[in-house]
């Protein structure tokens, strides 16, 4: 067998491939109801009321009044950033305070 020949361009196009797919930035967790089915191994044994407890109780994905801490909803899809430290703010010149009492 040969390498394949010059295409008229002069690239050598030697696989033609998906790129990879875009990850989130590093300590975004994603989180919810439709990550944590996707995860799972299987879906309707995850649903199941007899399910075990490594698939949870199911109040992690409920979305809490913040005020009465009352269940509204569910998560369906969450995404948390991780906290990045403020640039220091710059110090404005501060007139000179001289003591006072001599």
């Amino acid at each position: 067998m040969q390498a394949p020949g010059p295409t008229p361009g002069g690239r050598v196009v030697s696989s033609i491939s998906r790129p990879a797919p875009v990850a989130p930035q590093a300590g975004v967790v994603v989180d919810g109801a439709i990550p944590k089915a996707i995860r799972s191994k299987s879906l309707l044994r995850m649903m199941s009321p007899f399910a075990p407890k490594e698939y949870g109780d199911g109040t992690d994905v409920l979305a809490l009044h913040p005020m009465t801490g009352e269940a509204q909803g569910v998560t369906l899809l969450r995404l948390t950033y991780p906290d990045r430290p403020k640039p220091p703010k710059s110090r404005k010149s501060e007139p000179s305070r001289s003591p006072s009492g001599t």
